[in-house]
């Protein structure tokens, strides 16, 4: 079973990278 904590953490890691990929390549949605 997938700990709410780990789930919280993989959205963490996934707004990091998202935000990372529109800093290297803005303009691409």
């Amino acid at each position: 079973m997938i700990r709410p904590q780990t789930l919280r953490t993989s959205l963490n890691c996934l707004h990091y990278y998202f935000r990372k990929s529109e800093k290297e390549s803005p303009g691409q949605s």
